[in-house]
């Protein structure tokens, strides 16, 4: 889903808010990208990578509320 965007290219685009559900993605680079749950499921769904048929959980089973992140 990230292949091709930069790091500030994903910050920009899927940061998460205060009370957003959280995942994280390794990029090659070695960083890290942490992205909203709710901005990256539209894009996760549209390539096909994710089916909304099944259940959250096993969607996003690292999901955290960002404020969990201090």
């Amino acid at each position: 889903m990230l292949d091709g965007l930069t790091k500030a290219e994903i910050d920009a685009a899927f940061s998460p808010g205060q009370d957003d559900c959280i995942l994280t993605s390794r990029l090659l680079s070695g960083e890290s990208a942490v992205m909203s749950r709710d901005k990256a499921a539209p894009v996760l769904q549209a390539k096909k990578l994710i089916s909304w048929k099944r259940p959250a959980a096993d969607i996003f089973s690292s999901c955290a509320r960002a404020h969990l992140r201090d």
